[in-house]
């Protein structure tokens, strides 16, 4: 028996341009974006606010969220860190 998935919209998120690799903790969600660095989300209901930003010269290849102080990101070719 072949099993069947399907997507559903339930929010949308403008703000980032290529999104790699996510991470989340209670109701939020960090993204981590080749081009813009990592961005903090908070869901709330079907919307995504924005909560923080850096915008230093991170590539995150990968993202996790321990909780609500602490993150882990991992980059390529720079020598930066990521703190919110």
């Amino acid at each position: 028996m072949a099993l069947s998935y399907s997507l559903k919209k339930v929010a949308e998120w403008n703000h980032n341009y290529m999104v790699t690799s996510l991470g989340t903790f209670d109701d939020h969600i960090v993204a981590g974006d080749q081009i813009s660095s990592v961005s903090l989300l908070k869901v709330v209901g079907d919307e995504l606010i924005s909560e923080a930003r850096d915008y230093g010269p991170l590539y995150p290849v990968a993202v996790e969220a321990l909780n609500s102080k602490s993150l882990i990101c991992a980059n390529v070719g720079f020598n930066s860190h990521s703190a919110f």
